[in-house]
């Protein structure tokens, strides 16, 4: 009798540690949902200009609005939190941005110009959704967040043609 409680009792321990140690494994596997090869790049994109030929007190002005997404792109397998835990920001937001800028233009002889530009940040990245006991799951995804306005500024002779 004794042998076969203590042999019981021996079941019943691993039966109890296999499933401490299933659920600790399987807690862990599923919340390791992760990227991984994170790149970041801040391109400079052109949005818009004008150009004027300059007169006596003249002043150049650019002024437009336009609305910018914070997008994906790519297949993404795991959580919106997991991602935006990750780059920082999130990614499924649109805003307005106005592009307002002015300077003078005071001689006839010279063109001016003024040129916007958005500045964004890009992250690149693969996403893995792991799976315990079984192969994980990745993809490539890429978001983009637009982060400024910059202007560039600057004049010329004015050619024969016109500005």
């Amino acid at each position: 009798m004794n042998t076969t409680t203590s042999t019981v009792k021996k079941a019943i321990s691993a039966i109890l540690a296999s499933m401490i140690l299933l659920g600790v494994m399987g807690t862990a596997a599923s919340a390791a949902d992760r990227i991984e090869n994170l790149t970041t790049t801040y391109p400079q994109v052109y949005q818009t200009g004008v150009k004027a030929q300059g007169s006596s007190g003249g002043t150049v002005t650019l002024s437009t609005s336009r609305t910018h997404s914070h997008t994906i792109s790519g297949s993404i397998g795991i959580s919106v939190s997991v991602v935006q835990a990750s780059i920082g920001y999130e990614y499924n937001i649109s805003e307005t941005v106005t592009y307002s800028y002015s300077r003078s233009a005071t001689s006839s002889a010279y063109c001016y110009y003024i040129y916007a530009y958005d500045n964004f940040r890009r992250d690149n990245f693969k996403w893995i959704d792991d799976i315990w006991l079984l192969p994980d799951i990745t993809g490539w995804a890429t978001t983009q967040d637009h982060r400024s306005v910059s202007y560039r500024t600057g004049s010329y002779v004015k050619p024969s043609t016109g500005c």
